[in-house]
């Protein structure tokens, strides 16, 4: 009986030509120079072909383009990293709304989430197949870089969004006349993961916030940040929606009021999006209103300026070695690196209410990060922290999860919708679950 095949097969070193390679259906496939961090590249990317191709090597085709005319996958990925840094870029606004310039009197961008998203999808596609010629980048490559971010230990779902964006680099390379267009063709017939893909993680649904667990962290939040949270609750609207609120666009004459984001989500979609205040949201939002239109109401800024005025007014004694240290600093500008910013983003908002969720449900200390742990100390307590945060930390997005619901069961699907903004009830299902408390009901009534 023949010895089965190896799952993993070693890599060896050619003493003569200190080369490494490896021994694939009695061929030697040889990867580069010796440990090396290009042979490592070489053999994973060997291993990955071969298991996909159903452990068989595949045969070298001739090709009438040699290596020094043809462009590798390396030259596609910097010229659309170059196009993404200008198409997913966005003006950084002063207080006024107007734009900030530099020295040089161009405008200061910052780079949105979707330029992340591919900076990450780029990263094994570059570690595998930087030196490859797009000529031979085919089916089986991507399946390769598919089971790369497996190896990672990326989510289904995660990797399936990221393998599209690895295909549209290549569609993006076909108007740029930079790709044949039967590349593309083929790399479209490698199917997505299923869930329940051996050896692939996935994720959570996301669930709506428990009322109670946002009552329990107001009391930990500042001003505004609570009341950001509260006119979620009453809204549904996105967090970024919230975070980019200036007086200029709430049309204040109606009733109730209008609020016309001028960026959201659906913007590139051509899709229009307001939100309406009602006499709750109205009361909360009086108290931030600014006589500067264009400033935004919600000022990390601000927020903190507030929290100092508190704690100085609260300190009932100060050392007089503290004030001479104050009355020697007075006339020196206190530099830091980044203060704090006209306007919350909703990283940082997602960041404030996770703080508070700490403080709210009294994190164990033997939880909490300390200077001196070790790197063994570090894994286990990120692993007990991962299960606590499951128990009693929640994110801003699942504020929109409870609204759409909440109005599901008092309404219907179609005015859950409409509140969310988005454009087709099979979105807002995700969002807004059906009530099992109706499904009850009706089933003691008929089951």
């Amino acid at each position: 009986m023949a010895r089965p095949k190896s799952l993993k097969p070693t890599k060896c070193i050619d003493k003569a030509t200190n080369r490494a390679f490896v021994r694939l259906d009695g061929k030697r496939i040889y990867l580069g120079k010796a440990n090396t961090q290009d042979s490592q590249d070489a053999y994973d990317r060997t291993i990955g072909e071969w298991i996909a191709a159903g452990r068989k090597l595949q045969p070298v085709k001739a090709d009438s383009v040699t290596a020094t005319t043809e462009m590798q996958v390396a030259h596609l990925m910097h010229a659309f990293w170059e196009h993404a840094k200008a198409y997913y870029a966005e003006a950084v606004l002063n207080d006024d709304g107007t734009p900030q310039l530099d020295a040089e009197g161009r405008p200061v961008t910052k780079q949105r989430g979707e330029l992340e998203n591919y900076r990450l999808a780029i990263r094994p596609l570059r570690r595998l197949y930087s030196h490859t010629l797009l000529s031979k980048f085919g089916p089986l490559a991507l399946e390769c870089v598919q089971r790369e971010m497996i190896r990672m230990g990326w989510a289904r779902k995660h990797i399936n969004r990221q393998i599209s964006r690895v295909r549209h680099i290549f569609h993006w390379g076909i108007s740029k006349e930079m790709v044949p267009a039967t590349l593309v063709d083929g790399l479209s017939t490698v199917a997505p993961l299923r869930k329940g893909h051996n050896g692939v993680r996935e994720t959570a649904r996301i669930r709506p916030v428990d009322e109670q667990h946002v009552a329990a962290v107001l009391p930990y939040l500042t001003p505004h940040v609570r009341a950001m949270v509260k006119l979620q609750q009453l809204t549904g609207a996105r967090s970024g929606e919230l975070c980019g609120l200036r007086t200029a666009d709430i049309d204040t004459t109606a009733e109730p009021w209008v609020y016309t984001p001028p960026k959201h989500k659906t913007l590139h979609h051509d899709l229009p999006r307001s939100i309406q205040f009602g006499p709750r949201a109205r009361k909360i939002l009086a108290a931030f209103l600014r006589t500067d239109l264009h400033a935004f109401i919600f000022s990390p800024a601000e927020s903190e300026a507030m929290r100092h005025t508190e704690t100085r007014a609260k300190r009932k004694y100060i050392q007089p070695s503290q004030i001479e240290r104050a009355r020697k600093s007075a006339g020196r500008a206190f530099k830091r690196k980044r203060g704090p910013q006209n306007h919350y983003t909703p990283a940082a908002y997602r960041r404030a209410i996770e703080r508070a969720c700490e403080f709210a449900f009294n994190m164990p200390d033997e939880l909490k990060r300390r200077p001196s742990d070790t790197m063994e100390q570090k894994k286990e307590k990120s692993a007990k922290r991962s299960a606590w945060y499951k128990l009693y930390r929640w994110h801003p997005h699942r504020i929109r999860h409870a609204v759409g619901t909440k109005i599901r069961s008092r309404w219907d699907l179609d005015t859950s919708r409409a509140v969310l903004g988005h454009a087709s009830d099979r979105t807002t299902l995700t969002y807004a679950e059906r009530d099992a408390r109706i499904v009850a009901n009706v089933m003691e009534k008929v089951g």
